[in-house]
């Protein structure tokens, strides 16, 4: 092989590589381009799924608003009793502190 042949070689592997790299090189801009993309409908797709669950949970909690202050009321007033009978105080006291009805003094 001569020089110049040689050169010829090295001079098409160079200018053969340089035009993979830069198709390379647009293929993987593209696929970035496409990935930010999806990144953002999917972020759109979850800020709005979040939106929604908001307003679902909401509405729940404004429909239920009473049964759901009772709820906590009652279950309150039942772990106080229930550390003030662990603290030796009779049924009666804790009845009369913290005017239970019948029905939550026996549970």
């Amino acid at each position: 092989m001569t020089f110049e042949q040689y050169a010829e070689t090295l001079q098409k592997t160079m200018a053969d590589a340089i035009a993979q790299a830069e198709k390379l090189a647009k293929v993987t801009a593209k696929n970035r381009l496409a990935a930010i993309n999806d990144t953002n409908r999917a972020n759109d797709l979850v800020r709005d799924w979040e939106f929604m669950a908001q307003k679902k949970a909401a509405a729940f909690v404004e429909k239920n608003r009473k049964k759901i202050r009772l709820e906590i009321q009652n279950d309150l007033l039942r772990l106080v009793a229930l550390q003030l009978k662990n603290s030796g105080q009779s049924p009666e006291e804790i009845a009369g502190w913290l005017d239970f009805s019948p029905e939550i003094k026996s549970t």
